[in-house]
């Protein structure tokens, strides 16, 4: 009986789509539906219900609480009153909502994966982890380094992610590096395990 449900589950569409049918059959028809996938088409979501002009991307940002923005993605179908509903539901959690367009990655992580990438190869190549990232936190004035951030993230997200927009573009810059792939399947997937690029206390 609620006016909004936001889904959060692991970048899989099978178990999105599982979710979306659930949610469908139980909420009320009013209900609105977001999704903080970072890689998978709004549209392509919003089919899998009987409501996609109630269906809209509301990407947030790691750590949540921290983060200000909101990447606002509409689908094809998605209204203009689901948009801004949105739009201000993200004001109200004291958020700025940008809108993104419903393509792979949308619009930060389009640039984010990149920057990964190399900071990854980087490491292949030898560099030290923490030299990669203190020298973008202070040559580019970031707040985290690539590489902290990716452990943040999860670093089977991060392929995840990767490997969408290697699918969908076939471009070199988006191409998983093979360190990447290595550590996913030694299960050094960040903070998470306790082990990424950095170790943690667990």
């Amino acid at each position: 009986n609620v006016d909004l449900v936001i889904e959060a589950v692991p970048e899989n569409v099978e178990v999105k789509k599982d979710i979306f049918k659930r949610l469908d059959r139980i909420c009320k028809k009013e209900t609105l539906f977001a999704s903080n996938t970072s890689t998978i088409s709004i549209t392509l979501l919003g089919g899998f219900t009987e409501r996609p002009e109630q269906v809209v991307g509301m990407h947030f940002f790691i750590p949540a609480p921290v983060m200000k923005l909101i990447e606002v993605i509409p689908g094809l179908r998605t209204t203009p009153e689901t948009f801004e509903k949105a739009c201000d539901i993200a004001r109200r959690l004291n958020k700025t909502p940008v809108k993104a367009p419903d393509s792979p990655a949308f619009l930060v992580n389009r640039l984010l994966v990149p920057m990964w990438n190399e900071a990854m190869f980087l490491v292949l190549e030898g560099n030290e982890p923490k030299d990669i990232d203190e020298a973008m936190k202070l040559g580019a004035n970031l707040p985290m380094g690539p590489l902290e951030l990716a452990d943040f993230a999860g670093l089977d997200t991060v392929l995840a992610v990767m490997t969408e927009m290697y699918d969908k573009f076939g471009e070199s810059k988006y191409r998983p590096c093979p360190l990447l792939r290595k550590m996913v399947n030694g299960k050094l997937l960040g903070r998470k395990t306790g082990q990424g690029f950095y170790k943690y206390e667990k």
